[in-house]
């Protein structure tokens, strides 16, 4: 079921950037507020929210805050970032994700390098964890550099960027619980190679301080294999989200 609710919807101006958000019951987190504080009235840029049926105020922050088009849809996140996607108007799209931090001179530096490409791109930001330890900045390094330019796949966790035009060309996301990043990267990379913009996406750490370092990176292992092997996504998404609830339907 689908149900949109139109919040003083800025219009966004030629050869502008719409600024996709799939949320779920995001004000626990934090990021969301701080986010919508540092992205809402930039010239030419459009913030399109696209919840799943949060239940804790994510709705009225958004209210109170954004200048943007809120839109409900009770589904995977796939789902609400392709919904987001078609419901926007902006020439660049940038999918964030909603407990990752860019800033204002990321956004800059994204609509700088549009400007002067003169073609189609996709990729993401630096990704940066918002604590600081040995295995978090491995992991960092591992995703900006060997997952990126080995196997071409951009987390959405990079705040992933692109022409309008190349998403369209790859169908866009899949409509999948989890791994649509990985699904879409690999449409994606079939056109183009991803870039990595220098300004950081500062990512929350919530499911390794929850679960532990270690057996969060165990079991990131693990649900790369029953990827690989084809398990249903929404099996997979029942295991991984088992007592942290950040990526439910609904």
């Amino acid at each position: 079921m689908t149900a949109a609710v139109m919040l003083r919807t800025s219009m966004p101006c030629c050869n502008s950037l719409s600024i996709i958000i799939p949320t779920f019951n995001e004000v626990r987190h934090g990021y969301l507020k701080k986010i919508l504080d540092e992205l809402c009235g930039i010239e030419g840029v459009e913030i399109v929210i696209v919840d799943g049926g949060s239940s804790d105020g994510t709705e009225k922050l958004c209210k109170s805050l954004a200048d943007c088009c809120f839109l409900i849809q009770n589904s995977s996140r796939g789902q609400r970032m392709n919904y987001g996607y078609k419901m926007s108007k902006g020439e660049i799209l940038l999918f964030h994700h909603p407990r990752s931090f860019i800033s204002k001179h990321a956004v800059d530096e994204l609509k700088k390098f549009y400007a002067d490409a003169g073609q189609d791109f996709w990729g993401g930001f630096t990704h940066k964890f918002d604590r600081n330890s040995k295995g978090l900045r491995f992991t960092s390094w591992y995703s900006n550099h060997i997952r990126r330019r080995i196997f071409g796949i951009i987390y959405l966790d990079h705040c992933i960027f692109a022409t309008r035009n190349l998403i369209e060309k790859a169908g866009g996301f899949p409509e999948r619980e989890i791994f649509e990043d990985t699904v879409f990267s690999r449409r994606m990379h079939k056109f183009l190679k991803p870039l990595l913009l220098k300004n950081d996406s500062i990512t929350s750490c919530v499911r390794f301080e929850k679960n532990r370092f270690l057996i969060q990176s165990i079991m990131n292992q693990i649900m790369k294999i029953c990827f690989l092997f084809g398990m249903s996504d929404i099996r997979m998404n029942a295991i991984y989200e088992k007592g942290l609830n950040l990526n439910k339907r609904r």
